[in-house]
């Protein structure tokens, strides 16, 4: 009996010990250098679906609409905000505008008032690439005012396509070099689930071997 308890023992102390590492190795953790930006645009031009090319190299038919803002890193550790088009999330678009360095604006030019309610969301001096989003669909034209209005802003309008890739990567790469690196800290909580139970299946391994 005294053998059992002196294992759940052990055990408990070692998985104290384990849990109480990875807490300290994620508060010592050196911060990095990233961009944070932000791609806003009306519901349904492309926003998430540009996002989800550039990160993940694929994209999908279906279309489901963003609800609230979602979070997400590149291979270089950069934050990218795929943020709502509905202006029932407008709060959150404002949020991200205020916590971002740079932002890609996107609108769908077959869409005739896409471009208009994209400027709208917008009220920034910060640097933009706009995104002419769903290029392989025709009729696919840039208007005299837009490429006017881009202009009038320093900015660039890159035609873009999630469907084929078509200018996804140089859009990002405009807005990149147009902000600064920043230094924060960034955490995983899957990384972080992933260690705790990888140490804890370790130590009933040790102790029961």
């Amino acid at each position: 009996m005294t053998n059992i308890y002196n294992e759940l023992y052990s055990f408990h102390t070692l998985r104290v010990l384990c849990v109480a590492l990875l807490c300290y190795k994620l508060v010592i953790i050196e911060p990095i250098m990233v961009k944070r930006i932000a791609v806003i645009g009306p519901q349904a031009s492309g926003k998430s679906s540009l996002v989800s090319r550039y990160v993940r190299k694929r994209f999908s038919e279906s279309y489901c609409s963003t609800c609230m803002s979602d979070t997400i890193e590149d291979a270089d550790n950069n934050v990218l905000w795929d943020t709502p088009g509905n202006s029932r999330w407008a709060l959150e678009v404002s949020e991200a505008v205020r916590l971002c360095k740079g932002i890609i604006l996107c609108f769908c030019p077959s869409q005739p008032d896409s471009f208009t309610n994209a400027l709208a969301m917008v009220q920034t001096g910060k640097p933009i690439v706009f995104a002419a989003t769903k290029a392989d669909i025709e009729p696919f034209h840039i208007r005299d005012e837009w490429s006017e209005e881009a202009r009038r802003r320093n900015a660039k309008i890159i035609r873009t396509s999630s469907a084929t890739g078509v200018g996804v990567s140089q859009a990002f790469k405009e807005i990149f070099e147009l902000v600064e690196d920043e230094e924060i800290v960034l955490t995983s909580l899957e990384y972080t689930t992933q260690q705790l139970g990888s140490c804890i299946n370790y130590s009933v391994e040790h102790i029961y071997s």
